[in-house]
This record gives C-alpha cells, sequence and structure tokens, in this order.
C-alpha cells in the first residue's frame, strides 16, 4: 500500500513537473515570436500609425454616439437645431475617411529615413491613396460622402502603403535615368518626370488589373474579393448554425487583419436565429467588450491606456472602431484567441437562444449600452443572460492570451532597458547629433515610456520641496532639539514617497583585512559617494541612462537638482561626519543660478556644505573656463572640496590640472582594471599617485587618488603598493541607503569632514 502511494506521489511530482516544463516552454516560445514581431519594422510602422489615429478615432466616436443616441426628445431637439449635421460632419471627417489617414501617415513611415526628397515623398503617398481610393471605393454614400474609406478597409491601405514604398524604394535604388552636369534644366526636369512616373506605373498597372478582375466578377472592393470563397461556401450552406459560424470566422480574420470581412455578406441569406444582429449582439459586442476589459486589467500598465480608450466604444456597440485596429495594435499574434472566440461563442449563444427560444430581431441602436442592446434585440431579459455568459467566455479566454502577452512586453521591456544605454552610445559615436529617442520602434517606445514616468517621478521632489519648506517655517514653534528631531522623523518619511532614491558607495582607506578566501573582514569606511538609483517597475535603469533621457528631454539640469536634494534629504550629519561626493555636469556648473540654487538646497535642510566632494567628470570639457573656475572658487570659499571623476576616459586631463581646484582624482575603473594584468597602465596610475603627493614641491599641485572598481583581493593588493589614498567598489559593499552605511561597524567615527 505504501509503495502504491509512493508511486503516484512520484507520478504527480513527474506530472507537475512535465506541466511547469511545458508552460515555461511554450513561454519562451512565444517570446522568441514577440520579439520577431516587435523587433519588425513592418509592425512598428504599422502600431504607431495607429496610435496616431485614436485622437481620430475618439472624435469619431464621440460624434457618432451624439448623433445616434437613442432618446426621442434629444433626437428632435438636435434635427431641429441642426446639430445633428455637425456630428454626421464630424463623423464623416474622422471614421469615414480613417484609412484615408491611415494611409497617408503609414505610407510616410515606410519611406521615412529612406527618401528624402519632397517631390519622390508627395508622389509616393498619391500613388498609394490613388491605389487605395480604386481597390476601396465602393460608392458615394446618400450624404455625399465616400463608402469605403472606413476603418474595414485598413488592410488594404497597409498593402498599398507597403507595395508601393517597396517599389520606388527599389527604382531608386537601382540604375535609372541620371543627368549630366551640362544637361539642361528642362531636360532635367524631363528625367526627373520619368524617374517617378515608371515606378508610379509599376504600382498601377497591377492595380488597374486587380480593379477590372474584381469588375468583371461583380464585385466592387479588394475586400469583396478576399471574402468571396467565404460567400460562396456560406450562400450554399443550409446549416444555419455553420452559417454563424463562418460569418464570425470571417469577423475574426478580418479583426487580425484590419479587414471587415464582415460587410460582404448578405442579411438576406441568414436564418431565423443566426443574422447580423445575432452576431454583432452575442458574439461581436461580448468579443470587444471582453478584450478591452481584460487588456484593462490584466493588460501591462503601459496598454492599459489601449483598455480605457476602447472600453467606451466597446460598450455601447461601436464595435468597429475598436474591431479593426485593436488586435494590430496590442498584439499582431493574438490571432489564436482572436479566431476561437466569436466561433465558441457563436455555437453557445446559438444553443442557448434555441434552448430558451429567443428570437433575435432585425437590428439594433447603435448607441445602446452593453446588456440593453441585447434586450433591445430581443426583447427578451434572456437575452442580457445570453450575452452575459457570452462575455464571460470571452472574458475566459482572452485573459490567459493577454496575460502571455504581458509575460512577453515585460521581458522585451526589460532587455530594452539593458540594452538602450550601450546601443545609444554606439549611435552616438556615429552620428553626434543623435538623441536617445532617435531609435525606431521598441527601443524608441522604450526610452519614451521610460522618460515619461521619468518626468512624473521627478514631480513628487517639488511636492516634497513644498513640505520641507512649510515643515521650516514651524522652526519657532519649537525648541532647537526639538525642532531637529521632528524635521529629522519628517524626512524620513517625505524621502519614503520619492521613487528615485539617493543610495551611498562607501570609500575605504588602506586598512583593510581580509579572510582566506579574499574576502574583507575589516575596513574603514572614510567617506561615500551619492549614486542614484531607479526602477521603473521591476526594472532597473542605469544612472547613466536616466540622466541621458532627462538630457535628451531638456531636463539635464532639473535631474541633477533632483539629486542633490535627494541627497540632503537623506543625510543625517549627526550620524555621519565622513566626506560625501557627488556628481554635477560641467553644464550645471555653468548655470547661471548653480550656486544659488545650490546654497539654497544646503541651507533648506541645515547642512554645512563642508566635508561635501563635488565631483566633474573629467570627459566634460569647460566651454567658459574662466567662468567655470569662477565658480568652482566661489563653492570652494564656501567650503565645498572638488574631484575629477573618471579620470583617464577623457582628453581634458592636463587641464584640470592646471587649474589646481581639485583635491582628489578618482581614476576610471577600465583603468583600475586594466592595472591588474598591464604593467603600463599600473605605471600611470602610479605617476598620477606621485604627482598628487610630489607635485606640490615642483608645480604647486597638490590632491588625492582614489581607485574606482575594485574587485578582488588581488587589485586592491596591488594598488596599496603605489600608497593610493582611497578605494571604492563591490569588493567593500555595493550602493545602499543611507542609513545602513552609517550604522555599519566599519564606519569611521569622528570628526574627519574633509577629503
Amino acid at each position: 500500500m505504501e509503495e502504491l502511494l509512493n508511486s503516484k506521489k512520484l507520478k504527480i511530482e513527474e506530472d507537475t513537473k512535465t506541466s511547469k516544463s511545458f508552460f515555461k516552454f511554450t513561454k519562451e516560445k512565444y517570446f522568441k515570436l514577440y520579439k520577431a514581431f516587435a523587433n519588425s519594422t513592418f509592425i512598428g510602422c504599422i502600431k504607431k500609425t495607429l496610435v496616431m489615429l485614436i485622437p481620430i478615432i475618439l472624435i469619431g466616436f464621440i460624434a457618432s454616439f451624439l448623433y445616434d443616441l437613442p432618446i426621442d426628445s434629444y433626437q428632435n431637439l438636435i434635427t431641429e437645431s441642426g446639430i445633428n449635421e455637425l456630428f454626421l460632419s464630424f463623423k464623416q471627417l474622422t471614421l469615414d475617411i480613417i484609412t484615408l489617414y491611415f494611409t497617408i501617415i503609414l505610407t510616410y513611415r515606410f519611406m521615412k529615413d529612406k527618401v528624402t526628397e519632397f517631390p519622390t515623398m508627395i508622389v509616393i503617398i498619391f500613388t498609394a491613396t490613388l491605389g487605395l481610393f480604386i481597390l476601396s471605393l465602393r460608392s458615394f454614400s446618400s450624404e455625399g460622402f465616400f463608402d469605403g474609406f472606413g476603418l474595414e478597409n485598413t488592410f488594404v491601405g497597409i498593402i498599398m502603403s507597403y507595395f508601393t514604398v517597396k517599389v520606388f524604394v527599389k527604382f531608386q535604388s537601382m540604375k535609372k535615368l541620371n543627368y549630366k552636369v551640362y544637361t539642361t534644366e528642362a531636360k532635367k526636369i524631363v528625367i526627373s518626370i520619368i524617374n517617378l512616373l515608371i515606378p508610379f506605373l509599376i504600382v498601377m498597372i497591377p492595380v488597374a488589373i486587380i480593379q477590372q478582375v474584381l469588375e468583371a466578377s461583380k464585385m466592387a472592393t479588394l475586400i469583396d474579393a478576399i471574402g468571396a470563397p467565404f460567400v460562396y461556401l456560406f450562400e450554399h450552406t443550409n446549416i444555419e448554425l455553420l452559417n454563424g459560424v463562418i460569418y464570425s470566422f470571417m469577423c475574426s480574420v478580418g479583426s487580425f487583419l484590419g479587414a471587415g470581412l464582415d460587410t460582404v455578406f448578405s442579411e438576406a441569406s441568414m436564418g431565423n436565429i443566426v443574422n447580423p444582429t445575432f452576431i454583432r449582439v452575442f458574439v461581436l459586442i461580448p468579443f470587444i467588450f471582453s478584450f478591452v476589459l481584460a487588456v484593462l486589467i490584466f493588460g501591462r500598465r503601459s496598454n492599459r491606456i489601449y483598455g480605457t480608450v476602447g472600453l467606451v466604444p466597446g460598450s455601447f456597440g461601436y464595435t468597429n472602431v475598436v474591431h479593426y485596429s485593436y488586435p494590430l495594435l496590442l498584439n499582431p499574434m493574438s490571432f489564436i484567441p482572436i479566431i476561437i472566440t466569436p466561433i465558441i461563442t457563436t455555437v453557445v449563444s446559438y444553443y442557448l437562444c434555441l434552448g430558451f427560444n429567443i428570437d433575435v430581431l432585425g437590428s439594433t441602436n447603435n448607441a445602446s449600452l452593453i446588456f440593453f442592446n441585447a434586450y433591445d434585440a430581443t426583447n427578451n431579459g434572456l437575452g442580457i443572460l445570453v450575452q452575459g455568459i457570452s462575455v464571460a467566455i470571452s472574458f475566459a479566454i482572452f485573459i490567459p492570451a493577454i496575460m502571455l502577452n504581458t509575460y512577453a512586453k515585460k521581458k522585451a521591456f526589460k532587455d530594452n532597458v539593458k540594452h538602450l544605454y550601450k546601443k545609444y552610445l554606439i549611435a552616438k559615436d556615429r552620428n553626434k547629433d543623435v538623441t536617445i529617442f532617435d531609435f525606431d520602434f521598441e527601443l524608441g517606445e522604450t526610452a519614451k515610456v521610460l522618460c515619461t514616468q521619468l518626468i512624473k517621478d521627478m514631480e513628487l521632489m517639488k511636492e516634497v520641496r513644498e513640505k520641507v519648506i512649510e515643515f521650516n517655517s514651524k522652526r519657532d514653534s519649537y525648541k532647537a532639539k526639538e525642532f531637529e528631531t521632528k524635521r529629522r522623523e519628517y524626512l524620513d518619511k517625505l524621502k519614503k514617497q520619492l521613487k528615485i532614491k539617493s543610495y551611498f558607495q562607501p570609500i575605504v582607506g588602506n586598512h583593510v583585512d581580509f579572510d582566506e578566501s579574499g574576502k574583507p573582514t575589516y575596513f574603514e569606511i572614510k567617506g561615500m559617494e551619492c549614486l542614484m538609483r531607479w526602477w521603473y517597475e521591476e526594472n532597473y535603469v542605469i544612472p547613466p541612462l536616466a540622466i541621458e533621457l532627462a538630457r535628451s528631454a531638456g531636463l539635464e539640469y532639473e535631474i541633477n537638482s533632483y539629486l542633490w536634494e535627494n541627497m540632503l534629504l537623506n543625510v543625517d550629519r549627526k550620524k555621519c561626519k565622513s566626506f560625501i561626493t557627488f556628481n554635477i555636469s560641467m553644464t550645471c556648473l555653468e548655470k547661471e543660478s548653480f550656486i544659488d540654487d545650490l546654497m539654497e538646497m544646503f541651507n533648506r535642510y541645515d547642512i554645512d556644505p563642508s566635508g561635501f566632494v563635488i565631483e566633474i567628470t573629467e570627459e566634460d570639457e569647460f566651454t567658459n573656463e574662466d567662468l567655470a573656475l569662477n565658480k568652482i572658487c566661489e563653492l570652494k570659499e564656501k567650503g565645498f572640496d572638488f574631484a575629477i571623476d573618471d579620470y583617464g576616459a577623457g582628453q581634458t586631463s592636463m587641464k584640470y590640472f592646471q587649474t589646481n581646484a581639485f583635491e582628489l582624482v578618482k581614476i576610471d575603473g577600465d583603468l583600475v582594471k586594466k592595472a591588474k594584468e598591464n604593467e603600463q597602465v599600473y605605471d600611470i596610475i602610479g605617476n598620477i599617485r606621485e604627482l598628487g603627493k610630489r607635485g606640490q614641491k615642483y608645480a604647486n599641485i597638490q590632491f588625492k587618488v582614489l581607485c574606482e572598481f575594485i574587485e578582488d583581493q588581488d587589485s586592491f593588493e596591488r594598488l596599496k603598493e603605489l600608497k593610493v589614498d582611497y578605494y571604492q567598489g563591490f569588493l567593500f559593499g555595493k550602493a545602499q541607503e543611507f542609513d545602513e552605511i552609517v550604522t555599519s561597524p566599519m564606519m569611521v567615527k569622528g570628526s574627519q569632514k574633509h577629503v
């Protein structure tokens, strides 16, 4: 018996492992497919275009809703006042020709950076829109407007935009007609026209042939041709449920492609239960409502805006607003749930209507809210129940799909954050004018998302600053010691509200003891460097990337000001007298209000500048040397010391030394790493140390040396032979919160403040 139980237990464990392995395999495979789609230029252009059109789609939805709102007194009012014509005009100028806007914008995105000549760009856009006009236009509507440029023809717009740009770009890359230097202006114009006319004809001839075939087949548009096989099957099937499944399948395929394939079906060929109203009320509306609701609840935060925007039109039955754009916008790989969901809900709803003996009427008003439109369509309360079941089924199918997509998006975003800054540096080496937002698609979107959140998180410091100022105004209400205690408690609460944190990494002296494994057992923390730490959701964003995001957004001074004030918010001089270093850029130093702003912060927190070391990166060059040196001298008079950061990484080293304004030189981490194996680099560091130690005797230069990136005992011992003054690196600890580092037994007690 015991053996039987053990064998069953082992089988359950094996099944559990198999199940976990399967899900892990599925997630990884899905992620690879997602990355392939996400990195696709084709998909990226479509998504960006659809995002740009969301405001126009919303305006069209609002106009349609106000035009269709089924309240008799309201309809009489807008008809008599003529406002209904205004709503209709807005609808016609937005939703009714949305594919025209889509095609123009998408064509531009496809040819961006590939075509630079303005006349050529105009001809390409004209060619694509002309092709759309020929393949999509059914007729002029009864109101005298175009019928065929709605969202249902998004697919045709994609084909024409992509094909047109491909032809023109390919022709440009081929050997085409050229003119010589001495060619007359008239001949140049003729040759330029021919160079545009040839690709124009290459595009339009196939379009004209397709249109002739469509006319011969008695089909008005390309969408009609795509749906023709299914229409034939539909018309030759006498099984009502099967017809409903075919109809639903066509709606699903159309949704995924951005094509209104449901428009090709004739209402007359429907059955007693299954008709366009049945499909709309019990399939499409639950489908769209559940889809956007699942995105809103389970989607990634950056995608929830689409759920919010789509929920209202989806709830009111304006399915085309979401149906032909959101699947493409959110996830091009969601075709499985998009296709199977309507088919399942069609079957379930059909049998429920059959079992409950529910008749579905011919039509419902577009502006009816979900569940209300089910009652309007059936004149039966059970219709609401059927629609609710359809919503529940659709929602249950979409949940795992959306969650899987969210997983892939999170992982892809994490990868993008990890590689964004490296790719930016590579791109900047090639083009000095590039910004971090210049990357296309996934990387560019990642940078914009990060920057938006960074700005929001920086806004929190303004609120904290105002609260500190308000608290300081109550100083007279307390005794001196009581005020300091109360304020420290208040500041500790405020700093917890901030998303961008100040962490501090220890700087140690020469006295270090190690155990047999090379792990330090004792060292003296002489000082610390204030470093920025920021997380977006679960992703750690390296400080150089965050600074570059702010710089690209024109907020370099603001992000630096935030970091200085955040540092002072954390520092408690009663707990620590050691020197503290922090970074500024040369741009900040040369800003007119810099000194006043900095001193105002120190005064706000009642902190003496003595013992604070301002680090200036060696790669930052003086743009106005006299101004910078005057400000450095003024700050030194107020108690600040100065350090050269990342010495050896730039090309301005001697210029900095000549100023004799720096008490500390921090050797660049790359040099420190190389010094372990490279004798020349080791000697260079030794010479810098000698210059700092003996330079005063010969050149009136004196400074101390700090080596960064110390990661093992060998590196420390080798540099110790050179009598380097200070060391910093993971060997002695990563950056941590102020209270953690000052309570360390390694912290030097006493009154040391300066370097």
